[in-house]
């Protein structure tokens, strides 16, 4: 995949970058630390759960809430995937607009798009899925969603 955002905008990074104190590896490496690498595999690795044929991220799965868009939706499976696995990316961070552009949230949705495709086919490979990012203003931010194609 062909990067679209030069990291080097974020101010942090960029003053990382231009203090000589390494690359952007070396930033993580100081910044972020092994702990939150691993928990950020949750992030691009998700974790799926199977309900009544559904596949659902399982951090969004509420069966409550299931049941709730199951009768609300009569039962079509892709519009409930849809929606239990709609996720606002400005949702899983405390967002500080300064410190990282638009773009590099949008970058962030490209990547995960990407990785959840991955994941997705990895455990279902018998089956085929939809993974929509949306960058437009109809959404908060960037915004993932998937379901079965059908």
């Amino acid at each position: 995949m062909t990067r679209f955002f030069d990291l080097a905008s974020v101010p942090g990074i960029r003053r990382w970058l231009s203090g000589k104190h390494g690359s952007v590896w070396d930033y993580l490496r100081v910044n972020g630390g092994a702990e939150l690498a691993v928990a950020f595999t949750a992030l691009y690795w998700p974790g799926f759960i199977e309900v009544d044929e559904c596949v659902l991220l399982r951090e969004n799965y509420q069966p409550r809430n299931f049941d709730e868009w199951w009768k609300e939706l009569r039962g079509d499976r892709s519009r409930v995937e849809e929606i239990i696995n709609h996720v606002h990316l400005w949702d899983l961070f405390d967002m500080d607009e300064a410190a990282v552009p638009n773009e590099g949230m949008e970058e962030l949705g490209r990547i995960l798009s990407l990785t959840w495709k991955c994941a997705l086919h990895h455990q279902f490979p018998e089956r085929k899925f939809e993974v929509h990012l949306a960058l437009d203003d109809s959404e908060y931010g960037p915004t993932l969603s998937f379901y079965t194609s059908r």
